[in-house]
């Protein structure tokens, strides 16, 4: 089963900055000394449909044909981000090279935009570091001469800062309509009680109050597919716990419980803390549990 909660819910990211004011917004956001970009300065080039069903990029755009800024948003922080970003500038390279009839064999050197990473971060983890980096995933550290001439990428992540900027306001956002939906379920109320404390709090209140209409259709379609996903949720820990009793072991129980985790894993994309964390495996049997599935 896909990500359904995770896909829905950029789709807010993804409609918000389609429209030209706040795809500004969000590059002066980015670079506030700029001051004199206009809308028509910035082109959207976000890719679709390369691995699976769904955009590949959160939101990738190209500013005076010199910089590619690709940003991903996310609600559960993982480094892993780190690669899909890194596939995400490889693919767009290898569109701006086929669009532009760029031989990269000819012997002369080609010119490229620059690029930019970032990730914005919408949860509410406080330990989340300021940059994420590939070599990180490495394993090891990398020896410092080894970075000169090694691969490796670096993404920003931005958060809620206060600031009011665009980012911070989408941020602000998330969090309200996540206490709402805490609050009043899956429910109407719910969005219009996140509805309200924005505009009450000056948060996207001329995105809300001009595109009202199409924000509630896409949180409708969340809410929906949030169900679906708290299903099959309580369905994996269900299915744990049952393949412990039917052992009648703790190891069977513990080996139930692992399975469970690969599942949620696999299917929902999460880490394997996060995995844990929704499973309420107890702190003394996540070394087991990680053994277990070889992490």
């Amino acid at each position: 089963m896909p990500d359904l909660k995770r896909s829905v819910k950029d789709s807010v990211f993804g409609y918000l900055f389609r429209q030209p004011v706040y795809l500004r917004q969000l590059y002066l956001a980015l670079h506030p000394e700029d001051s004199g970009i206009r809308e028509s300065d910035i082109r959207l080039i976000t890719i679709e449909n390369v691995l699976v069903a769904r955009q590949y990029n959160d939101l990738g755009l190209l500013v005076r044909s010199t910089l590619f800024i690709l940003t991903e948003a996310q609600s559960i922080f993982t480094r892993n981000v780190a690669v899909r970003l890194l596939l995400y500038l490889a693919e767009t390279y290898k569109e701006y090279i086929a669009a532009n009839d760029l031989d990269v064999y000819a012997v002369k050197p080609l010119t490229f935009p620059r690029a930019e990473l970032y990730v914005v971060y919408t949860g509410e983890r406080e330990d989340v570091p300021e940059r994420v980096s590939l070599s990180e995933l490495f394993g090891e550290a990398l020896p410092e001469a080894a970075t000169s001439c090694g691969v490796e990428l670096q993404a920003r992540v931005l958060r809620s800062d206060g600031t009011g900027s665009i980012i911070d306001q989408y941020v602000r956002f998330c969090r309200i309509m996540d206490a709402q939906r805490i609050k009043h379920g899956y429910t109407q109320k719910a969005i219009d009680e996140a509805f309200r404390l924005c505009r009450e709090q000056g948060i996207l209140t001329d995105f809300l109050n001009e595109r009202a209409k199409e924000v509630q259709d896409i949180m409708f379609t969340l809410f929906s597919q949030e169900e679906l996903t708290a299903r099959h949720e309580r369905a994996l820990i269900r299915d744990a716990k049952d393949a412990g009793m039917a052992d009648g072991k703790i190891e069977g129980k513990k080996e139930g419980i692992a399975s469970a985790v690969l599942a949620m894993m696999t299917n929902m994309g999460w880490t394997a803390d996060y995995a844990m964390d929704v499973a309420n495996v107890p702190a003394e049997q996540r070394p087991l549990i990680r053994r277990q599935l070889r992490l």
